[in-house]
């Protein structure tokens, strides 16, 4: 089964809306179901975030 999720919330929005969905997606990936994300609205913050934190990870990583 392919499942698209959409997410169009923040992610610190004092609720647990985005991080719930973000849960059933990877129950969901975890069980062999294809799942897709699509970001929309304040929602594409949650990416620009991860992507941050990525690149601080990685030019730690450089550095050892």
């Amino acid at each position: 089964m392919n499942i698209l999720i959409v997410f169009n919330r923040e992610a610190y929005d004092n609720t647990d809306v985005t991080w719930n969905g973000l849960r059933l997606a990877e129950t969901l990936r975890s069980k062999g179901e294809e799942v897709r994300i699509f970001l929309l609205n304040d929602a594409v913050d949650m990416a620009r975030d991860a992507c941050k934190h990525l690149l601080a990870m990685i030019r730690t990583c450089r550095k050892c």
